[in-house]
């Protein structure tokens, strides 16, 4: 169960990340690959949008993800943005010091989550971007980095992680980190199962003047277009108030994001379950074991799983 909410996860981040040997129609070295990036990942339509809004600004940002596919995959996909990246991974630390050249404009720098390898950042990054499950708010490498450009003048560098709403990370984050393993295992399995059906949650409209047809009132499919064209404009719009924080020199008082509704879970309940007739008149050894996880808290565990978190991306101070 753990392998298979690894694997959760990591389609989270990329459609294809969770299937065994990652293999898709395009080599994972061609822009091809990184391009697919955009429709297999919400995540990474963000990080374009961002990278977007950035490029032509003269700073710097941090990206941190665990190792290996997903590094190559976001070195590759910065690269199709014609933004200079640079790996701080051992297999490719040699090669991302080759290049010499001074570089205007954004600068990405790609980093292992919990690697103890040193960093050298030459510049104070104006936003880290936790991108996957793998993030460590207490990372030594976060520490370093934020303490490193803390001045009485310079805050601590801003950190924001990605969710997709209702997805197994998204759960994973609001469960108590205290709870013992198996019954916390067990709740988020259960929850991430309940919340499903909600996945990315509910579709919204962001209008845009392009969705008006000339001559006539918007009609049911002119909505519907417009619909199927809204989750970009949202990322677009986000990655726009993202950015506008970031370069801010206060990043709390321009953070305008709107918190992200809480988790729908269907029929969820905390409590132990009855065991079913067919269990009580089964002969066994023990007691019929619950189905359901049970908290050892006295406060029930579904307060817990609504706390409210920015959509699609949640802010450390």
């Amino acid at each position: 169960m753990v392998e298979l909410i690894q694997r959760l996860h990591e389609t989270t981040t990329h459609l294809d990340l969770g299937l065994p040997g990652f293999s898709t129609q395009y080599s994972l070295h061609s822009q091809e690959h990184a391009a697919y990036a955009d429709y297999a990942s919400s995540k990474f339509t963000f990080l374009g949008h961002l990278i977007d809004e950035l490029k032509a600004t003269p700073c710097s940002i941090v990206i941190m993800a665990q190792s290996g596919t997903i590094q190559t995959l976001l070195e590759d996909y910065v690269a199709m943005k014609h933004v200079y990246a640079r790996r701080h991974d051992r297999a490719s630390a040699s090669a991302s010091q080759e290049s010499a050249a001074p570089v205007l404009g954004l600068k990405v720098e790609l980093l292992v989550s919990g690697s103890h390898s040193a960093i050298e950042l030459e510049q104070r990054p104006v936003l880290i971007i936790a991108f996957d499950a793998s993030f460590d708010a207490q990372d030594s490498q976060v520490t370093l980095i934020r303490e490193k450009f803390l001045s009485p003048t310079t805050p601590h560098v801003p950190i924001i992680h990605l969710l997709v709403a209702n997805s197994s990370e998204h759960i994973d984050a609001c469960l108590p980190k205290s709870m013992p393993s198996p019954a916390r295992l067990k709740l988020l399995v259960r929850a991430t199962y309940q919340a499903q059906a909600h996945l990315g949650g509910e579709p919204t409209y962001v209008p845009d003047p392009s969705d008006e047809p000339e001559g006539r009132s918007m009609d049911y499919s002119d909505l519907q277009r417009a619909i199927r064209k809204s989750p970009g404009r949202k990322l677009s719009l986000i990655a726009k108030m993202v950015v506008e924080a970031a370069l801010s020199t206060d990043f709390d008082t321009n953070w305008g994001l709107s918190p992200m509704p809480p988790l729908q879970l269907d029929e969820f309940d905390s409590t132990p379950s009855k065991p079913s007739r067919a269990a009580s008149s089964t002969p066994a050894k023990g007691r019929a074991r619950s189905r359901t996880p049970i908290s050892r808290a006295a406060t029930p565990i579904r307060k817990r799983l609504l706390v409210s978190i920015p959509i699609f991306v949640r802010a450390y101070r």
